[in-house]
């Protein structure tokens, strides 16, 4: 299902799954997101308000958020290099940059 694109939440997941598959429980999708998330397969993305949403791990990306519809994109943007001065002592790895404002759906109703 994530091989085809897009962010799904768990229940999303599991009603196409389900569609494929037949009969599915939602703690299977639980289990196996968990198993992926693991094996870093799989990346989740928080939604504040909203479920969180999984996607297949690829290139680095950052991502833009309807605040309206809560819909995901990816941003093909790197991230910010730290400031050093204000984080001394601190060994940083990653860093995320969230667009957030309403999508072409949301602006046109």
């Amino acid at each position: 299902m994530l091989a085809a694109g897009g962010h799904l939440d768990v229940e999303e997941l599991t009603a196409a799954a389900r569609e494929r598959l037949g009969t599915l429980t939602s703690q299977a999708v639980y289990e196996m997101l968990r198993h992926f998330l693991e094996t870093g397969l799989v990346t989740k993305f928080e939604r504040p308000g909203w479920p969180a949403v999984f996607e297949l791990t690829g290139l680095p990306h950052q991502h833009a958020m309807c605040v309206n519809c809560g819909r995901v994109q990816n941003v093909p943007h790197v991230a910010p290099v730290p400031p050093t001065n204000d984080l001394r002592d601190w060994q940083v790895n990653d860093a995320d940059i969230v667009f957030k404002g309403l999508c072409p759906n949301c602006r046109a109703s």
